[in-house]
């Protein structure tokens, strides 16, 4: 099935967000200990 080394996905944190993941990241970091949840759709990367 899986190797230990298959890769399934990734995560990219970014100031350089833009539409509604910049607003959430701009909430987080103007609200420190505040816990933010939310929903976003996949992209394929490139």
């Amino acid at each position: 099935m899986f190797s230990e080394n298959h890769f399934s996905g990734g995560l990219v944190l970014s100031t350089a967000a833009k539409d509604e993941r910049g607003k959430q990241w701009t909430s987080c970091i103007e609200n420190p200990g505040q816990t933010f949840e939310a929903w976003h759709q996949l992209e394929l990367d490139g």
